[in-house]
C-alpha cells in the first residue's frame, strides 16, 4: 500500500477543484461500516449535502441497498495493489439514485487505512446500455416471430403445393391421354385446351414453390459436369414445337463442340427454357428467335435473341425482380413474373452472370455466362 504524504496545498487544490466527486472513507472501529472523513465540493453538490453534513454520514446513508451490499463485499476482499473499481448507486439527499463508477485506492493516512474513492457519473452510459438491451430483446423477439412466421409460411406452402399437385397430376395425365386418343373436332381442341391449361397451372405452382425455396434458402442445386452441347441440342428439339405453334422462325446456332459446366442439367434446362419461352411469348407471329452458344474468356455464353417488342433501358434491371414483366403493356400475357427472378438466382448460384441488351422496337438479347470446367472436376452438392 502507498504511504500518503502530508496534505499540502497542491493536493488540497486538486481535491477541491476536481470535477468528479471524491470521498475519503475509513472503517468505523474495524467493522464493515465505512464513515466519511472528507468529501470534495463536487461530491457535496452532486449528493446535496454540505461538507459538515457529509462527514457525519456512512456508506449506508449514501448507497442504495443492493449497492451497499455489493460494495461491502467487494471492498472486504483484499486487492493486490490496493486498487478497486466497482459500480455503485449513490443516494442523494432527496433519495434519487445516481449510477456511478467508483475508482477506489487504499492509502495509509495518519497510520490507519483509508479509502479514497473517485465517483464518475455513468447515468448516460447505463441508459445507453439499457437502450441497447431493450433493442436486443426487441430484435430477438422480432427474429423469433419472423422464424415462426417463416416456418408457418413454409409449411403452408408445402401443404398447398401438395394439395394442388395431387389433382393436377391426374388432370394432366388424363388430358394428355385424351389428346392422344381423340381425333374428332371440337373434342380434340377441348382436350388440348385442358392439357395446355393444366400444364400452365403446373408451371405457375412450380415457380411459386421455387421462389419460396429460394427465399428460405432451401432450394437444392446439384453440381456435376454437364455437357452443354447435348443439353442445348435437347432443349432446341423440345422448344421447336412451341415456336412452330407461335408461328415463329426458330434458329439454333451451336458450334460442333462446347465445354462442360458445373451445374444441374434439370436446373440449367429450366434457365434456358424460361428465356426461350419468354422470347416466344413476346415475339409477334412471323418474327424470329435465336438460340446461340459460344465460349469467351473461360466462360460459356448462351444467348437467346428475339425480334419482339424490346425493353426500355430503365426497366431492364427490374426484370430480374419477382413479379416483374418484360413490358407492362403486355399484361394479357400469362405468368406471375417470377421466371427471370428464379433464373437469375439459379445462374448466380452457379457463379454465373445474366444480363439483357434491348431497346423498344428492336427486340431483346438475353445472355447467360457460366464458368467452364475441366474434365476431372469433382461432383459437388450445395444448398441455395
Amino acid at each position: 500500500m502507498n504511504v500518503a504524504k502530508p496534505v499540502d496545498l497542491l493536493y488540497r487544490a486538486v481535491f477541491e477543484n476536481a470535477g468528479d466527486a471524491i470521498i475519503i472513507w475509513r472503517r468505523a472501529n474495524g467493522s464493515e461500516v465505512l464513515k466519511i472523513i472528507d468529501a470534495n465540493p463536487a461530491a457535496c453538490r452532486r449528493l446535496g449535502y454540505t461538507r459538515d453534513e457529509m462527514i457525519r454520514l456512512t456508506d449506508a446513508d449514501l448507497n442504495a441497498p443492493d449497492s451497499l451490499r455489493r460494495s461491502r463485499e467487494i471492498l472486504a476482499a483484499p486487492s493486490d495493489n490496493g486498487k478497486l473499481t466497482l459500480e455503485v448507486a449513490l443516494l442523494t439527499r432527496s433519495g434519487q439514485e445516481l449510477p456511478s463508477e467508483a475508482n477506489c485506492q487504499v492509502f495509509i493516512m495518519d497510520g490507519r487505512p483509508a479509502i479514497v474513492a473517485v465517483y464518475r457519473d455513468i447515468a448516460e452510459r447505463k441508459e445507453q446500455e439499457e437502450r441497447r438491451q431493450r433493442a436486443l430483446e426487441h430484435e430477438t423477439s422480432l427474429r423469433s416471430k419472423l422464424e415462426a412466421d417463416t416456418d408457418m409460411r413454409t409449411n403452408y406452402t408445402r401443404a398447398l403445393v401438395h394439395e394442388l399437385k395431387t389433382p393436377l397430376t391426374l388432370l394432366m395425365a388424363s388430358s394428355d391421354f385424351l389428346v392422344s386418343h381423340i381425333k374428332e373436332e371440337p373434342l380434340l381442341s377441348f382436350a388440348k385446351n385442358i392439357s395446355f391449361g393444366a400444364a400452365s397451372i403446373n408451371r405457375r405452382i412450380d415457380e411459386l414453390h421455387d421462389l419460396m425455396k429460394l427465399e428460405m434458402g432451401s432450394l437444392q442445386l446439384e453440381f456435376y459436369p454437364v455437357p452443354t452441347r447435348r443439353l442445348l441440342s435437347d432443349i432446341a428439339a423440345f422448344a421447336r414445337p412451341a415456336a412452330e405453334r407461335s408461328e415463329l422462325a426458330f434458329n439454333v446456332e451451336l458450334p460442333a463442340r462446347l465445354p462442360t459446366v458445373l451445374g444441374d442439367r434439370e436446373r440449367l434446362q429450366q434457365v434456358i427454357m424460361n428465356l426461350l419461352n419468354n422470347a416466344f411469348k413476346y415475339t409477334p407471329k412471323g418474327g424470329s428467335v435465336w438460340l446461340k452458344a459460344y465460349t469467351r474468356a473461360g466462360e460459356l455464353i448462351i444467348e437467346v435473341r428475339d425480334t419482339g417488342c424490346g425493353i426500355p433501358e430503365d426497366a431492364q434491371q427490374a426484370l430480374f425482380q419477382p413479379y416483374q414483366r418484360r413490358d407492362p403493356s403486355h399484361q394479357r400475357k400469362d405468368g406471375l413474373g417470377l421466371g427471370l427472378a428464379i433464373t437469375k438466382a439459379i445462374v448466380e448460384r452457379y457463379k454465373g452472370r445474366i444480363w439483357v441488351e434491348s431497346r423498344p422496337g428492336a427486340g431483346s438479347r438475353f445472355f447467360v455466362a457460366l464458368p467452364t470446367t475441366r474434365r476431372n472436376s469433382k461432383n459437388e452438392s450445395a444448398d441455395c
